[in-house]
């Protein structure tokens, strides 16, 4: 099993935007569910992608920790009653793309660097928006046993979707 701490040191450059000089081997292996830790990734952003809460409630481990920037976690799996719930931003964009740009998977881990469009609809700090265009990039590692995402890290650039909303950062 690999540790955190040599994940981090493999997908970190990565996240950083330095170029990936390691040879990554395909994953193969596939758990007791039948499915490999990359297509249980893959099927889950398909199905934040289409909204389908039934394939996220089954993906997600009821008790796996998201951890969201800023070192907030909170629990991710379902049963959720409702897309908010279990994908806050696939229920805040109306006519949602998500390609992968890059994935990487060692092990029960799946590093992916996916690109989020669509437009966007919320209450952003009390201002309400409708169906603003947005482009978004989400750095996410998974850990996924038996076929299920038990963890979750997830990063993204909160800033910058402000900006694209209309909101000025002041320095």
């Amino acid at each position: 099993m690999m540790q955190r701490s040599s994940l981090f040191a493999y997908v970190l450059p990565f996240l950083l935007g330095a170029p990936l000089s390691v040879a990554v081997q395909p994953v193969s292996a596939q758990s007791a569910s039948g499915f490999s830790p990359t297509e249980v990734v893959r099927s889950a952003l398909v199905a934040m992608e289409k909204g389908d809460l039934d394939t996220l409630n089954r993906i997600f481990a009821p008790d796996g920790p998201w951890h969201l920037p800023g070192g907030e976690t909170r629990l991710q799996g379902g049963p959720s009653k409702s897309l908010a719930e279990a994908c806050p931003m696939c229920a805040h964009l109306s006519k949602r793309s998500i390609q992968i740009e890059v994935l990487v998977a060692q092990g029960e881990y799946v590093a992916v660097r996916s690109r989020w469009s669509g437009d966007y609809s919320g209450e952003p700090h009390g201002v309400s928006i409708q169906n603003k265009p947005v482009v978004l990039t989400y750095q996410n590692i998974y850990r996924v046993r038996n076929g299920k995402i038990v963890e979750n890290w997830a990063d993204y650039n909160g800033m910058d979707l402000l900006r694209q909303l209309g909101f000025t950062i002041a320095h």
